[in-house]
């Protein structure tokens, strides 16, 4: 099973966030977090929301299936991109995804600040 639930399916706003994270933005993310108040918090309750969002959009049968393979650890209970240690970063686009998704993921926050206006205006017009 694979637990990415958000994706960037927009090239260019998928090609920003690879420049950031190719410019070490995982460990610059990670240390903005560390430091800002309540941010492993904010951190931890994204992760655990991300893993919520995901198991619920399994139905009955699907949920039934991943249990019958004992793969219910690896969908219900890990975060974004797979994390299983909640104060920790892995990778940024699955990050900046969620936070389009809820505005709430505090690392994600921190790419949408790292982006260029142009980029930034594609995920907020006007």
């Amino acid at each position: 099973p694979f637990p990415t639930t958000y994706w960037l399916a927009d090239p260019r706003i998928a090609a920003a966030v690879a420049t950031i994270e190719r410019d070490g933005g995982v460990r610059r993310a990670g240390e903005h977090v560390s430091a800002s108040a309540g941010g492993v918090g904010s951190l931890k309750a994204a992760h655990a929301r991300y893993a919520a969002e995901r198991w619920a959009l399994l139905a009955e049968d699907e949920v039934a299936f991943v249990e019958a393979r004992g793969w219910t650890p690896r969908l219900r209970d890990v975060g974004v991109a797979g994390i299983r240690d909640a104060a920790t970063v892995k990778c940024l686009h699955a990050h900046y995804a969620h936070f389009l998704a809820d505005r709430e993921n505090p690392v994600g926050a921190w790419v949408h600040g790292q982006l260029s206006d142009e980029v930034r205006a594609l995920v907020d017009p006007g």
